[in-house]
Formats: structure tokens, sequence, C-alpha cells
């Protein structure tokens, strides 16, 4: 053997550690990937942190810095008592299971996939098909809080099909709130099937069991009062434009009792002494003519007055929406003439009420 071959042999041997173009010329150890003990590091740990592919699996290999903070951050927080050992020995059952899930990845990956089609069906029993894809709901907020559809938690999120394949979205807690006061759906007025009650209550106790609060939040309340309010801004912004002086203010005094008898006398007027065409009524209200949707008895029933409020002004909206000016106008005439009767200060500056019917 020439002398050439007795140094490359002997090059083999050595740490492949090298900085600036000088190597180390100690010896390495096939345990540490061609490593030295002093360099062993550069193969044992990979980015600050234990590598497991080149886990070695003996103690003094490893440093208790770096067992506590593959620990610590990798895996869990570990009690402050932890010795070496105790570091080192938890690494080895992680190692142990990280192996024996990769040498069973596809079982791994098919339990996963049966765990991700109980979920999903679960949350399709419980919170309705809309928990999918909540795009396909005709509504586009929870009709009390106000909140996106797309932004309701998915704890809180339920939906239903109604009898005309209608998907409705809710907060599953202002549709308790509805449920309780023996209200129908309030985009629709209809009546809220027994079925879909029952998929509520089951979504109520879940949430229960699992310590999941299901009363609307203060904070939430005082939001809707100032939604609702902003509604009437709105509704008497436009009432200035076709023409009316007008202050916000006479509606948003007017207590319980007056609200009702507010509303009492709106439809009345409405579908009865105004004497309106069904025509007259769709261009008012289009498309379907229809104000005051909400039966007088069920809005008798509700005694919470910013609900009353809101249903009011979900009603006069409906003006807005005339088919022109003209219309719009003629509509909040009939508004006007039912509000002085219960504002006074209306009364004073519409006198000319008086004179009609």
């Amino acid at each position: 053997m020439n002398s050439e071959n007795i140094i490359n042999i002997k090059n083999l041997d050595n740490c492949i550690h090298t900085i600036e173009n000088t190597k180390c010329c100690k010896k390495s150890f096939t345990c540490y990937g061609g490593y030295c003990k002093k360099h062993k590091d550069e193969f044992l740990l990979k980015e600050g942190f234990i590598n497991l592919d080149n886990f070695t699996g003996d103690i003094k290999d490893y440093k208790l810095y770096d067992l506590k903070k593959y620990c610590n951050i990798k895996i869990s927080k570990s009690p402050s008592k932890f010795k070496k050992c105790d570091y080192f020995k938890k690494i080895v059952e992680y190692q142990s299971k990280h192996i024996y899930l990769l040498s069973n990845i596809n079982s791994v990956l098919k339990i996963q996939s049966n765990i991700r089609r109980f979920n999903i069906n679960k949350n399709i029993r419980l919170r309705g098909l809309a928990y999918l894809n909540r795009k396909i709901c005709n509504n586009d907020e929870d009709f009390y809080t106000y909140e996106s559809i797309q932004d309701i938690e998915n704890k809180y999120f339920f939906s239903y099909k109604d009898n005309q394949n209608n998907f409705w979205g809710f907060d599953i807690r202002s549709l308790k709130k509805l449920l309780e006061m023996n209200y129908g759906n309030p985009y629709t007025t209809e009546a809220i099937p027994e079925s879909v009650k029952n998929q509520v209550n089951i979504l109520i106790n879940h949430l229960n069991q699992n310590n999941v609060v299901t009363v609307i939040e203060n904070t939430i309340v005082s939001d809707r009062k100032a939604l609702v309010k902003q509604k009437f801004v709105d509704i008497f912004a436009q009432m200035e434009y076709v023409g009316y002086s007008c202050d916000v203010s006479w509606i948003l005094e007017l207590n319980n009792h007056r609200l009702k008898r507010l509303y009492r006398e709106l439809e009345d007027i409405w579908n009865y002494r105004a004497n309106l065409s069904e025509v007259t009524k769709r261009a008012i209200v289009p498309p379907n003519g229809r104000l005051c949707s909400t039966p007088i008895p069920d809005y008798n029933h509700c005694n919470v007055k910013v609900e009353l409020q809101e249903m009011l002004a979900n009603e006069l909206l409906k003006i807005c929406g005339a088919t022109d000016p003209g219309n719009m106008n003629l509509g909040f005439m009939y508004f006007i003439i039912a509000l002085s009767y219960v504002s006074r200060p209306c009364f004073m500056i519409h006198n000319w009420v008086q004179s009609v019917f």
C-alpha cells in the first residue's frame, strides 16, 4: 500500500468539523456522524434543539440545558424538580412514540380521517348543515346581536332548513332567547318546528355540559341597543329627506305601553283605515306590501323595550325601500299619523294629522 492511501485512510478517521478551511484533527465517531466528541453537537442538535433523527439514546451525550430546552418547548412544560435523568427519560418516551407513529403512519392517517369524519357528522347533527357552508343561509346576520353569520363562533352557531328549503343561521344564544319568548322565525314570522326546538335544546345542553355560557352577555345587549338606535336615526333621516320635520327622540323615549299602541295604530291604519289597494301597498313596501307583519298578539306579548323597538324599526325600514320618493312620503305619512297618537311633540309639529281619516 502506498503512502498516499495510508494518508487517506487516516484522514477518514478524523473529525469532519471544518472552520475557515481548517479541519479538526481529533478522532471521529460513527455514533456522532463523523464528528469528534468536542464537535458532536453539530450532529446531535439541529437549529438549537436535540435532533431526534440522530438521537443516540445515551444520556452522557447530552447536556442538561439541551434536554430541558427540548422538553419544555417541544414536548410540554416539565416540573421544576426534574433532574437530568427525568428530562432524558421524557425524551426517550417521546421518541419511542414518534418512531411508532412513523412506522404505523397509514393507520394513524386512517384514524385521523375517521375522527375528522366523526366530528363533522357530530357538528352537522348539533348545528345543522349550514355549519359546513354558512353562505347557504338566507340571512347575513344574527337577528339579535347583528353579528355576521360568518363571524359567529363555531360553538355558538346553529342553523336549520325550513319548509321552503331555506336555511337560516343563528347564534344559539339568540335563538334560545327567542324560543323562551315563544316567537317564530324572526325573518319569516313562521312558527319554528318542534323538531328544531328539540335540536336547539340538545345543543344548549351540550354547551352547558361543557361549561360554555349560553346567555347573551351585557356588552352584546348594549351593542344591540346602539344598533337599534342607529336604525331609527337612519329611518328619521329618510323621513326628513322626503319632507317631514321629525326628531328621533319622539320614538326612542316611548315606553313599552306606547310602543305597543304605536304598533297597533300603524297596523290598523295600514290594513284598514287608509283603505289602501294592494298595488299601493306594494309600491310603498315592495315586493309584497306587508307592513306590521308580526301579529299584534305576538308584539304585545313582548316586554323587552329594545325588542319592541327593533321589530318596529325593521317594519319601518321596509318603507325606506319604496319604489320612489312619493310612495316613501306616503308611507311615512301613515307612520307620523300613528306616532302622533303616542308622542305629543310629534302631534304639535304635525297637527294636520287630526284632519286625516
